[in-house]
């Protein structure tokens, strides 16, 4: 796999209203470019009556908190959209350009959308942005909706291809459309020095049945190799532009936003010519992330930005979203490296409230997080800097406090009468077990966790499925395989970082994403509040410490008494009457998460 480190940068919005930097009045020898992207217009968004019919693109779900702005489970009503230009426009200065990077039609089902009604939403955003921005030039890349049916991307001339092209001359040179049209991609010199790089990235997205099979789809690998070998013998610099992004996606571990091959033989061209690209810019993810490219020996090469999106939509499974936002950069105008972004966004909830939209800028990077530009070493240091005190956090829980977890939360299910008729698949994830914890485990633990889980525990289990465990999981396994029955033995699969076979037993439907799934990620809080409701308090430090019951206290209750004949499952969790169920009937929705995944 390419090494590419990952950081999602979770930033809180700003109270200020201020206005975008003046150009090069704001520091000597920058330019500036503005980011819009994933703007899903939602044609069919009105304030109805009946909640679960605001808008198509929320499924059915209620838009309980509809406004004249938007929902956060519905796409952008159109005057969400007009009002981002609308505060966009008196911001920008006449030597800046736009990068737009894809998704104009909404999330909705492939019968409500065909390949005109695709056209004519990109239509309709091709002329908001031409009216907002009449003496600006915009560099568009498609996303996987805007084709139908939507992720389906060809690898020749189609309808779409020569409609974008059509729509989109105001802006582009006849080289640019030529390719364009034929393959969804295209190259154009911004200035002198400066080329933009647009890449179609659907062309590698795996839900895009078309190419799935083949090595270069619509030749765009070569095509890219050409391009950016011409723009180093021209001494010109290159932003790569694209809907999708390389690399790995924020919310999911070791799963790549492409197909692992494609995203290996990106990232192998953008090593050799890092020296060229001087930034990628990305959609899709409609979340603030930032990428860091690295060599073979760990060195940073490239910095790589993806935007959140203008559309509020989430899933009805995820707890947030984000607000409408977009962004300006700032470059050096001497060699084009990145040098800073001014975020804006929209509080959806107060805007549909005060029926007025207030964009506000919400952070300046460089002040928010103490930088002095954003080049890769930079940006890889910051990214460090949040990594490492969470990775040596996890070394305070050991393996008695994982055991309590599991017990607690299956102590809390096992109330549902559904779930003591079905039983439970657990997905047990050892990514952040470390050797350190491994070490301590002592035969009677283990042998807790065998009679606790096996013999008194009054559950059934369809299955437990280890991932990503590392070798010294495998030599545990290995102790305590003997002492395990041949029905339990049979049930338990070790998966490693093979996905696939994981999912030949649990359909990728009900697997959070970060497991390859297609629900939304897992979120230990979320589930936190749901397991203990009412008794769940944030401001609690759940850890080793806050427990009354030592390690040395469980061993010896487990020689003493807790066999499995007179072992009761509250004494194998926490002291009794520390949970206790409320005595509401829980909703529907409460009830919709099919596992329990542990981190």
């Amino acid at each position: 796999m390419g090494r590419l480190q990952v950081f999602v940068l979770l930033v809180s919005g700003a109270a200020l209203l201020e206005a975008a930097p003046a150009g090069r009045d704001h520091l000597s020898g920058t330019g500036r470019f503005w980011h819009i992207t994933d703007l899903h217009l939602d044609p069919t968004y009105h304030l109805a009556p009946d909640p679960t019919k605001v808008c198509f693109s929320s499924k059915g779900v209620p838009a309980t908190h509809a406004g004249v702005y938007g929902d956060f489970l519905c796409d952008s009503p159109y005057l969400l959209i007009q009002s981002a230009f609308t505060h966009m426009a008196p911001l920008t200065q006449p030597e800046d350009f736009i990068i737009w990077t894809g998704d104009s039609p909404p999330h909705v089902p492939p019968d409500e959308l065909s390949t005109d009604l695709v056209i004519q939403v990109i239509r309709n955003m091709t002329q908001s942005i031409r009216e907002h921005f009449p003496n600006m030039t915009v560099y568009p890349a498609l996303g996987n909706h805007d084709y139908w049916p939507q992720d389906q991307m060809p690898t020749s001339t189609n309808a779409i291809y020569k409609a974008v092209a059509e729509l989109w001359k105001p802006w582009l040179q006849p080289d640019a459309l030529l390719t364009l049209s034929q393959g969804g991609f295209y190259s154009q010199l911004v200035k002198p020095g400066l080329r933009v790089v647009s890449l179609n990235t659907i062309l590698y997205y795996s839900p895009d049945k078309a190419t799935e099979n083949m090595t270069d789809p619509a030749g765009q690998f070569e095509w890219l190799q050409t391009t950016l070998k011409k723009a180093a013998q021209n001494e010109e610099k290159g932003y790569v532009i694209a809907h999708v992004p390389v690399g790995f996606l924020p919310f999911a571990r070791k799963t790549t936003a492409v197909r692992k091959s494609h995203n290996e033989r990106l990232v192998a061209i953008f090593r050799e010519y890092s020296h060229v690209v001087a930034g990628h810019f990305y959609g899709h993810t409609h979340r603030d992330s930032i990428m860091v490219l690295l060599d073979q020996q760990g060195k940073p090469l490239n910095s790589l930005f993806v935007a959140p999106a203008v559309t509020p939509i989430k899933h009805v499974l995820e707890p947030y979203s984000n607000n409408p936002a977009f962004r300006m950069y700032l470059y050096d105008s001497t060699d084009f490296s990145m040098m800073d972004i001014w975020q804006y966004y929209l509080n959806l909830t107060e805007a549909n409230e005060k029926q007025r939209s207030d964009w506000r800028r919400e952070y300046i990077m460089t002040e928010a997080f103490g930088l002095t530009d954003l080049q890769p070493l930079s940006l890889l240091q910051l990214g460090l800097s949040f990594r490492l005190p969470q990775s040596k956090s996890f070394d305070r829980y050991t393996f008695v406090d994982i055991l309590r977890a599991i017990l607690l939360s299956l102590e809390s299910m096992i109330e549902d009468p559904e779930l003591q008729v079905n039983g439970f698949i657990l997905i047990i994830d050892w990514s952040n077990f470390t050797f350190k914890q491994a070490s301590k485990l002592t035969p009677s633990m283990l042998r807790l966790a065998i009679e606790g889980l096996q013999d008194s525990f009054p559950a059934r289990f369809g299955g437990i499925h280890f991932v990503n465990q590392p070798w010294y999981i495998h030599a545990l396994y290995t102790v305590i395989r003997p002492f395990l029955k041949d029905k339990t033995r049979k049930r338990i699969f070790m998966h490693g970082n093979n996905l696939n076979s994981l999912h030949q037993l649990i359909h990728p439907e009900i697997l959070p994403s970060e497991l390859g799934g297609m629900m939304p990620p897992y979120d230990m809080g979320t589930w936190a509040r749901t397991l203990l409701d009412h008794a769940y308090d944030e401001e609690t430090d759940y850890c080793p410490e806050s427990y009354t019951l030592s390690v040395q206290d469980l061993e010896r209750d487990l020689e003493k008494n807790l066999s499995p004949k007179t072992m009761k499952r509250s004494q194998s969790v926490v002291e009794p009457g520390v949970l206790k169920r409320p005595d509401k009937v829980k909703s529907e929705e409460d009830n919709m998460q099919p596992l329990l995944s542990l981190d």
